[in-house]
């Protein structure tokens, strides 16, 4: 279950920027990190 947290953490949050109108730029993983990259224009 603890190895499915941070997939299903990772998802909530695209899904939520994408809801807000903001475009996902990158995501990266590192050390188990992940760093989501998103803009805004308006």
């Amino acid at each position: 279950m603890e190895a499915l947290l941070p997939m299903y953490a990772r998802e909530n949050t695209i899904y939520q920027l994408l809801a807000q109108g903001f475009e996902i730029e990158s995501q990266t993983e590192n050390d188990g990190t992940i760093k989501i990259v998103a803009g805004k224009w308006g």
